[in-house]
């Protein structure tokens, strides 16, 4: 603290004064409102608690009270602490603060040189800038979660906690917990309901809300065991005088049924929870329950957070959980903490909120010893002037939350528009259907945006705000129908548009058998156009099959009873099966397709062989496969032509699919197993959790932005509609109907914030009927509850404009009978915000068009193009035709597209018909290939899934050491994860510890041998690198282990290195066969570097026996894509395949 600090006497710099020092000019001076002066002014005493409505500029004042704070030398700048909850939030405070006493600095130095401070302001400059000469002294701004975390990792040890924990993210939670699971031997898994997902699902929340509320899984069994004995008690107050048993009230029956899952989901979340401690693992829920018992256990720590902190704010303090509330309080109660909140936008109870955190603040901050009224110093303030909204919107905003104003707990003030805010008015639709909904919304939007841009000569920021994901694809189409760009935000809408719906269900055909529905799907898109009797065809073919074995003779019904080794839906013949069969027929007359149409049959076989061919690349890597499924389902070339076209739907699409690979590679750049089944059961769990995400884009003019009320807080955007106004709807029904009596919950004695939750005795209940009455009471209040939670999300969402806001709904949306208006909309009306909303429908029964409801089947794959490019089309065929003899320039593009049409139709002329070779060859099966074709393709249209051998593990942990030690520096790689035995074992690579020492040992082995190669000192230019190049027609695809150089310029050499870990080859022979793979890498190298195939070197090392191989002879690609073709003319004819050709691979 510098000598000049006026700690002792009154402030030298005023709000105002600061407020005049750092205006660019006189006449821009934007003097700070009295409530913005009274928080900034607060005396850096006790607790206070901000209330600050949407809008109110809270960051603005947090970061004017830090200036004023640190100007007046209260307090350092580097002893102030800010906490929020995302990255994005802190990085915006800590800049802002940081921004202002730059900014304030600045102008201060200016004015001590024009001599316009007083005296005393002139003494406060010198000490000031002198403690901001460096820019280094800057208050702290993070997360609750890093604070947390920042706790454990440095005063943990003194708790007794081990270091070195790794923080994983919700995929591989999701991961871990479903390889607990699978891996249970719990007995009462065979008689659970739940399927997988949702074991998993509930063990995550369960195991996040022990950790929060600091209880044990052990509790929560014995509850829920507890509870079950309900079921014993006597039916009524006549049967417990009678003693008859036997009858049970169903609310009771139901309830004791819910609970009881939960003692099974508590045992399988304690043992991920000792998983996560074995692995040194942790979530963010566990370093909040870390850091709780750090400072309980270590008072030294709680003293030097406190020393370092002398100003503490706290933002978004109505998100806060009761952990979190705790742990704060007890390490700054008694001190200088200032809490900004809003009560009204308390909307995140299902992952652990509380708002009775701001009712409580006081009470929690005040300090031990302090007086029971709250101690000296303790005020509540407000920020209630919205920056943001026009008037209107605000009336509405008032309007929605008066109920919550006076149930809130604390003071929340009205909100108030800024002097110059613009008028406007809320605007609405409510038509008969929900297709009229959705194009009044759509063309609303069109126009209010050309309007926007009239008026101030840019496209305004918008957003479509909804109450869940489900109505999104449909508006989202409706909005592409109007030609408005859009953008979809969050996991779980994007799994709900079209083209990454159609993508994932070709992502379930590859791997799941039984994937019968998102089959029909595709056969029925505009890809193959498959109707409905032709699908009927399909079933009766796979009834067919399933009733012969696989020389089509037809099993007795001995053989098709159950045999007791593998449960009946393994053993079904499913329509995917069916599909299969037919992609491998000579033939399309077969007696099992009488039902199928000519055409159909050409159809199911096309997307038969198209499954074929992706299935053999599923062991490739997923963001490769994803981009092979969009080739082959043709996304890419209808979404380009559309979007070429200026469909405004097309580059909303193309946007999609590439926010959804963009997810994937996320998700596997942290996910252990990285297979298609782990994304696909990812993909499962993010269809059925759509929380808001951390990252959520800002608002962007370019397009509107579709998003829930809950991922939409924080956010502003110019125009925000909000469809679905609609009773039943919005206000939901609520998810929490049940409360604690429902699968998987914490029971509410067990929350930290039981006092404020409706409350159930269900232990006083002397019979079934009390425990009834019991129950539906305990409902009713939950109702009630939820009924406020739906309502701060109608002050959140309406909140959001800051222009326009337009609210809708309609009658029918699907529904047998009609539904009104919203009962926000009627209060908004009742108001007079809005007038004129109809009383009811002017229809009994849904008056949708048959258009609107049924489509037409099969698709039509171009859509409203289809007149236009086939006409197209039939104009470049006369062309082609009448322009034969005719010297005339074509379109290079063009010219490529002819010529890879009559390359086709050879190959088709030739009897290889389409997709019968794999259009991508992998350098590391060519040999195989080319050695014995037939059993090649074989393998490849229909691979089996294989427990790999151990040498192949091996190899695979030896190139990830290698990749790991080139791509960083000597002495600084990262410990490859797993090397330990006990790692082998928990990976299931192992049956027994002695199995998995064995591999550690083995590997351990490699490693010490690569150490004594001429390669341990050099350092690639290249690992793992993979490269295509044209071949035979088709895509040859070489993973490169690593490529070195020698020299520099035209003078530089390259060696290309396979590491091999199985056994060299035993025989000239299979030596001749091993280099094929050599010199196609140097081709592909040469071509992709483009350097001289003649500066390549390539070699084999077998890093177990620590030899070496080199190519003692140089084939040409022209010959090597000769001995492809001939390999691959053999398959018209196996026979041909002869003893000399398979003893001599190079003359096939």
């Amino acid at each position: 603290m510098s000598e000049t600090s006026p700690r002792a006497g009154r402030p030298v710099f005023s709000a105002d004064r600061i407020s005049e020092l750092v205006a660019p000019s006189p006449d821009r001076l934007l003097a700070p409102t009295p409530e913005q002066r009274r928080v900034i002014e607060h005396p850096l005493e006790g607790s206070a608690l901000v209330v600050a409505g949407a809008g109110s500029g809270k960051t603005e004042t947090m970061a004017g009270r830090v200036v004023w704070l640190v100007a007046n030398g209260l307090v350092e700048p580097e002893r102030v602490l800010g906490l929020t909850f995302t990255r994005k939030a802190a990085g915006e405070l800590g800049e802002r603060i940081g921004r202002r006493l730059e900014q304030f600095a600045d102008r201060l130095r200016d004015a001590m040189e024009r001599e316009a401070l007083s005296p005393d302001e002139a003494a406060r400059a010198d000490g000031l800038l002198a403690e901001l000469e460096d820019g280094l002294a800057l208050p702290e701004a993070s997360t609750y979660d890093s604070f947390a975390a920042g706790i454990v990792q440095e005063f943990g040890v003194l708790a007794g906690i081990a270091p070195g924990l790794s923080l994983i993210d919700q995929s591989l939670a999701w991961r871990l917990a479903r390889e607990t699971v699978l891996a249970s031997r719990d007995p009462e898994l065979a008689r659970s309901s739940l399927s997988t997902s949702q074991l998993v699902q509930h063990v995550l929340r369960l195991d996040h809300a022990v950790a929060d509320n600091g209880t044990g899984f052990d509790r929560v069994e014995r509850i829920a065991r507890e509870f079950g004995r309900s079921l014993t008690l006597p039916y009524d107050e006549k049967a417990a005088v009678s003693g008859a048993t036997g009858k049970v009230y169903a609310p009771v029956r139901d309830a004791v049924a819910a609970v009881g899952e939960t003692a099974l989901i508590a045992r399988l979340a304690s043992v991920y929870a000792e998983e996560k401690r074995r692995r040194g693992l942790v979530e963010f829920s566990d370093q909040l329950r870390l850091a709780l018992q750090t400072v309980e256990a270590a008072p030294e720590a709680v003293a030097a957070l406190r020393r370092r902190s002398a100003a503490v704010l706290l933002d978004e303090v109505q998100d806060t959980s009761v952990g979190q509330t705790r742990l704060l309080s007890r390490i700054f109660a008694g001190t200088p903490v200032m809490a900004v909140g809003d009560p009204h936008q308390s909307i995140y109870g299902w992952r652990g909120a509380s708002a009775e955190g701001m009712r409580s603040f006081h009470r929690d901050f005040r300090g031990r010893g302090a007086a029971a009224d709250a101690a000296s110093g303790s005020a509540t303030l407000s920020l209630s002037i919205s920056w943001r909204n026009p008037a209107a919107v605000l009336d509405a905003a008032n309007a929605l939350a008066a109920p919550l104003r006076a149930d809130a707990g604390v003071d929340v003030p009205l909100l108030g528009p800024r002097q110059d805010a613009p008028e406007s008015r809320v605007e609405w639709a409510f038509p008969e259907t929900v297709h009229e909904e959705r194009v009044a919304l759509a063309e609303w939007m069109r126009t209010a945006r050309e309007r926007h841009l009239d008026e101030t000569g840019e496209l305004p920021t918008a957003a479509v705000v909804l109450r869940n994901r489900r109505a999104m694809p449909a508006i989202a189409a409706a909005l592409d129908e109007a030609g408005v760009p859009n953008r979809i935000v969050g996991v779980g809408g994007l799994l709900g548009t079209p083209e990454v719906t159609d993508l994932v269900c070709a992502l379930r055909c590859l791997w799941y058998a039984d994937a019968g529905s998102e089959l029909i799907r595709l056969l029925a898109g505009p890809r193959f156009r498959v109707g409905v009797a032709d699908l009927a065809g399909l079933r009766d073919a796979a009834r067919w099959f399933a009733q012969r074995d696989v020389a089509h003779r037809r099993l007795g019904d001995d053989d098709l009873a159950d045999d007791g080794v593998l449960p009946d839906p393994d053993r079904r013949f499913t329509i995917l099966d069916a599909l299969d069969e037919i992609a491998g027929m000579r033939g399309l007359d077969h007696a099992a397709l009488r039902g199928i149409g000519e055409a159909g049959r050409v159809r199911l076989r096309e997307a038969g062989l198209m499954l074929r061919q992706l299935r053999a690349s599923v062991g490739e890597g997923v963001p490769e496969l994803i981009r092979a499924v969009e080739h082959a389902l043709r996304l890419d070339i209808e979404l380009d032509a559309a979007e070429h076209r200026g469909h405004g739907g097309a580059s909303s699409a193309r946007a999609n699919l590439d926010l959804f690979a963009e997810l994937v590679e996320g998700f596997l750049a942290v996910d252990e197993q990285g297979t298609l089944a782990s994304v696909l059961a990812w993909l499962e769990r993010a269809s059925q959790d759509d929380q808001a995400a951390e990252h959520i884009p800002p608002p962007d003019p370019g397009a509107v932005q579709l998003i829930t009320m809950h991922g939409a807080k924080g956010l502003e955007w110019d125009l925000v509609a909000i469809p679905r106004m609609v009773e039943a709807e919005f206000p939901a029904p609520g998810k929490e109907g049940g409360g604690w009596l429902r699968t998987g919950q914490l029971p509410d004695e067990l929350r930290g914030d039981a006092a404020a939750r409706p409350r159930l005795d269900w232990r006083l209940a002397a019979t079934q009927k009390e425990l009834r009455d019991d129950i539906a009471a305990y409902k009713e209040e939950l109702k009630e509850r939820q009924a406020v939670e739906e309502r701060r999300l109608a002050y959140v969402a309406v909140t959001r404009a800051a222009s326009r806001l337009l609210v809708t709904g309609s009658f029918w949306g699907g529904q047998k009978t009609p539904r009104g208006p919203s009962p926000f909309l009627l209060e908004l009306q009742e108001r007079g915000l809005i007038t004129g909303l109809p009383s009811g429908s002017a229809h009994e029964t849904d008056p949708s068009p048959g258009g609107e409801s049924v489509l037409v089947w099969p698709l039509e794959p171009l859509g409203r193009r289809a007149d236009a490019v086939l006409s197209a089309a039939e104009a470049v065929r006369r062309e082609i035709d009448d322009g034969a003899g005719r010297a005339r320039e074509i379109d290079p593009t063009v010219a490529l597209l002819l010529a890879e049409r009559r390359d086709a139709q050879a190959r088709r002329a030739q009897g290889a018909g389409p997709g019968a070779l794999a259009e991508r060859i992998t350098a590391s099966t060519f040999h195989e290939f080319v050695e014995d074709p037939l059993l090649a393709e074989r393998h490849r249209r229909r691979p089996l899934p294989q427990r790999p051998y151990r040498r192949t593990r091996l190899g695979n942990r030896f190139h990830e050491w290698v990749e790991r030690r080139s791509s960083t520096v000597r002495g600084t790689e990262l410990p490859l994860v797993g090397l330990e035995a006990e790692a082998f074992t928990e990976r299931g690579f192992a049956a027994d510890g002695e199995f998995a020492e064995t591999e550690a040992a083995q590997l351990a082995a490699l490693i010490e041998r690569f150490e004594r190669s001429r390669w341990a000192d050099r350092q690639p230019i290249a690992v793992e690198l993979e490269v295509t190049l044209p071949f035979a027609g088709r895509r040859l695809v070489c993973k490169l282990d690593a490529v070195y150089r020698e020299g520099e310029g035209e003078e530089a050499r390259y060696e290309i290195v396979d590491w091999k870990s199985g056994r060299p080859p035993r025989d000239e022979a299979e030596r001749h066969s091993r280099f094929f793979q050599l010199d196609l890498y140097r081709h592909a190298y040469a071509q992709w570097a483009g350097v001289d195939p003649e500066r390549i070197e390539v070699s084999l090392f077998y890093v177990a026996e620590g030899e070496e191989l080199h190519g003692e002879t140089r084939r040409a690609l022209e010959e090597l894509e000769e001995i492809w073709t001939r390999a691959a003319g053999r398959l018209a004819d196996p026979s041909r395949i002869s003893r000399e050709a398979r003893a001599d691979p190079a003359v096939p």
